[in-house]
């Protein structure tokens, strides 16, 4: 026998559902369209009207469990058609995707708006004791389900990236030549890109490579802004609805051209910022794919390298991962990228790029490739100077000059590999007859 308040959600979700799909009715850009003549909802328009409209209202009714799955199974039973493929065993599929989730369908959570939700108590061992799926890595370690925003300076290559990605995704390939990617669909929302770019853009990075059919992308390059008065969100969810099983990635370039505009409101900085964000995460975490969406940095220096993400503190507070990409120059083809987040080990990558492919490649962690760079620099002014030389004697020909004491720990690094020798008193040179000695023997 169902619990009081269940029944009391059954009658009052199945009043709402019904108003919902009225409302609707005749809408051409509803996901969901109204039974006509007394037929119930067919296989086009069930799965979609219990996942975007009847699960979340029950979710917010405090319903969960057993009594999540009753409730819906009534409501399905008097709206839907039930086939084969389509009865108990998927709705309570379909519930159990729900069940515990804190993000609930964007349009639902409009709708229910002013509305008291009552959220379901658990305790500690209940937490404990339960089962949650692995967190979905899009590219393994560094690119988990959820919102993350790639942030870096203008025309860097953060587009490239982006595109690169998508066809590692789609693919199944490595991504920036090291990690590993699960395969999927990805869409991509090229917002400061035309056609032509595109084209030009993709057939460079797939060379003679196969074309993967599993990227998508609109067809002008356009999409519709989020907010109440546009529906950019609510395509994204139909585009993932429609790929359910296969959608990994999602990206947004940039994110400044797909928030709402700011006329008119008066809400705080931070609380637009972590509003429109949090909006994404939520429907990222619905779907347990990831949604990239790229952003600028701001200028000047930061003591937290996140604070450089354009905007305020209100996104990369909503975002789950966050992806800081810099160069030192401009003009160099090497960059780095920083990597935070909720899920993810912080780390600092240096990435290659090769203008012929338009590819960025992982080349190690950014501190050993620095450690490496200023062993080759020694090592190079040790064959220029064909002398022994002290710590603070390099330290001056360094570019930029180094701190003296740092060059002599590297150059007790640099004795213990083999790579240099001491001579006399905390001098040191090159090998006897070896002016072309690589640091190839370095651990890093």
């Amino acid at each position: 026998m169902p619990e009081p308040y269940t029944i009391t959600a059954i009658r009052d979700g199945l009043k709402l559902c019904v108003e919902q799909l009225q409302e609707h009715s005749g809408n051409p850009h509803s996901p969901v369209l109204a039974p006509s003549n007394g037929h119930k909802l067919g296989k086009n328009h069930r799965h979609p009207f219990l996942t975007s409209r009847v699960i979340p209202n029950l979710r917010n009714a405090g319903l969960g469990g057993e009594s999540l799955f009753r409730a819906a199974w009534e409501i399905t039973e008097q709206l839907c058609e039930i086939t084969p493929d389509f009865g108990k065993d998927e709705v309570r599929k379909i519930c159990k995707h729900f069940d515990g989730k804190e993000s609930l369908s964007l349009t639902a959570a409009k709708e229910i708006n002013g509305r008291v939700i009552v959220p379901t108590i658990i305790s500690l061992p209940e937490l404990l004791s339960r089962e949650h799926p692995p967190i979905r890595w899009i590219v393994q370690d560094i690119l988990p389900e959820g919102l993350t925003v790639l942030a870096g300076a203008p025309t860097l290559g953060k587009s490239w990236m982006a595109l690169h990605l998508a066809t590692c995704v789609a693919k199944g390939a490595l991504a920036l030549g090291k990690f590993e990617c699960g395969t999927g669909s990805a869409l991509v929302i090229p917002l400061e890109d035309t056609p032509a770019r595109l084209k030009k853009r993709f057939a460079k990075i797939l060379g003679e490579e196969p074309i993967p059919d599993a990227v998508f992308f609109p067809q002008d390059c356009r999409w519709p802004r989020m907010g109440k008065d546009s529906n950019g969100l609510d395509a994204i969810q139909r585009w993932l609805e429609n790929n359910r099983e296969t959608a990994r990635l999602v990206v947004i370039d940039p994110f400044v051209k797909f928030r709402p505009s700011d006329s008119g409101s008066k809400k705080q900085l931070y609380e637009r910022d972590y509003e429109d964000a949090g909006l994404i995460q939520e429907l990222a975490g619905m779907y347990g794919v990831a949604i990239l969406v790229i952003s600028h940095t701001n200028q000047g220096e930061h003591r937290d390298p996140l604070h450089r993400v354009s905007g305020s503190t209100g996104i990369i507070g909503a975002a789950d991962t966050v992806w800081l990409f810099e160069k030192a120059d401009r003009m160099e083809l090497d960059a780095t990228i920083f990597v935070s987040g909720r899920d993810v080990e912080e780390r600092k990558g240096a990435l290659t790029f090769n203008r012929d492919r338009g590819l960025w490649t992982w080349i190690g962690e950014a501190a050993d490739i620095a450690k490496s760079k200023e062993r080759r620099e020694i090592l190079e002014i040790l064959r220029d100077e064909k002398r022994s030389l002290r710590p603070h004697d390099i330290a001056k020909l360094l570019t930029p000059e180094k701190d003296p004491g740092t060059v002599s720990k590297t150059l007790t690094r640099m004795l213990a590999d083999g790579e240099v020798i001491r001579e006399g008193y905390g001098k040191y040179k090159l090998h006897e007859g070896d002016t072309h000695k690589q640091p190839g023997a370095s651990s890093h």
